[in-house]
């Protein structure tokens, strides 16, 4: 299913394929932390409408978007879901329980068909120990997430989600 060159598998970004090297959290890695990358991450198709990841779910890793959109909700009510954001080509998601063991705090839908790379958190947590650019770039996905939710949280206040 992946295409691979010299640089190891490929992921989209801006509606092409690139390599896996390229992408801002893996191309700081060592020679070491990239093969150990290429040697872990799984390419996981998907379906449009298809729930990858229900809240409240043990996960196994972290997802970046190879190919289609996804979308992050939240229950409420258990009569409807929230939309938090949506993740695109490129764009992780699943990083909150990698980080903290905890369960998914969304549920991930896909909105349209598509693919995603699959990174384990046992190869995570060694890249978070051996490769500080790795670290760095992960703070920086997950602030860049923090910073959207925080800007839902502020355009919601104004209205009731009863």
């Amino acid at each position: 299913m992946s295409t691979q060159d010299s640089a190891g598998p490929r992921i989209t970004g801006l509606g092409q394929r690139r390599p896996l090297a390229t992408h801002p959290l893996f191309r700081g890695l060592s020679a070491a932390g990239f093969r150990r990358v290429h040697e872990r991450i799984r390419e996981i198709p998907f379906e449009a409408g298809e729930e990858l990841v229900a809240e409240g779910a043990e996960v196994s890793g972290m997802g970046i978007v190879d190919q289609g959109r996804l979308e992050l909700s939240k229950a409420r009510g258990g009569l409807w879901h929230q939309t938090l954001s949506e993740v695109g080509p490129g764009q992780p998601f699943g990083l909150v329980p990698v980080l903290d063991g905890g369960t998914s705090p969304t549920t991930v839908r896909a909105r349209t068909g598509g693919s995603y790379r699959l990174l384990d958190t046992p190869t995570i947590r060694v890249l978070l120990t051996e490769e500080p650019e790795f670290a760095v770039a992960l703070l920086g996905a997950l602030a860049e997430r923090l910073r959207t939710l925080s800007d839902l949280s502020g355009s919601l206040s104004l209205h009731s989600l009863r």
